[in-house]
């Protein structure tokens, strides 16, 4: 009897330890992030606009230049840094292309950094800044840039 009470356990546990765990379903993950998609209401480009109408002291804060400067540039380099909507997201604006690029170039804040305070992901600023640099250098070079 007490043989048998052994074997059935043995083979009980042999049964057990045979079956697979279910599976478990994998988190999906979002193309979009919640807080990042929230940038037209929350990110640092909200506060871009307030500064550039209600004080250009705190706009030149935060680029390190006056707005009349900051349209004159985003004017010579729109044309090459805008980017076409899709049916799936909006593209980033040239402004806020812009503005980022020039955060960057200004205070040398990290890619980590910035994409808290515009609500972009890090990949995506580190190639918004290598563009928008590519750009400016383009449009800028024949004026302002002495080829020796």
């Amino acid at each position: 009897m007490d043989g048998s009470k052994n074997l059935a356990l043995k083979v009980i546990c042999a049964m057990i330890c045979s079956e697979k765990p279910p599976k478990r379903k994998e988190k999906k993950r979002k193309w979009v992030k919640d807080w990042i998609s929230t940038r037209g209401q929350q990110g640092l480009s909200v506060l871009q606009r307030e500064l550039e109408m209600n004080d250009k002291t705190g706009f030149r804060e935060l680029l390190r230049m006056t707005a009349e400067d900051f349209d004159f540039l985003l004017g010579k380099v729109k044309h090459l840094i805008t980017k076409q909507d899709t049916k799936m997201r909006l593209a980033i604006p040239p402004g806020e292309r812009m503005s980022l690029t020039l955060r960057f170039l200004a205070t040398g804040e990290s890619f980590k950094s910035l994409r808290f305070h515009y609500r972009v992901g890090t990949s995506t600023i580190s190639q918004i800044v290598v563009e928008t640099c590519a750009a400016l250098y383009q449009v800028l070079k024949e004026d302002f840039l002495k080829v020796l």
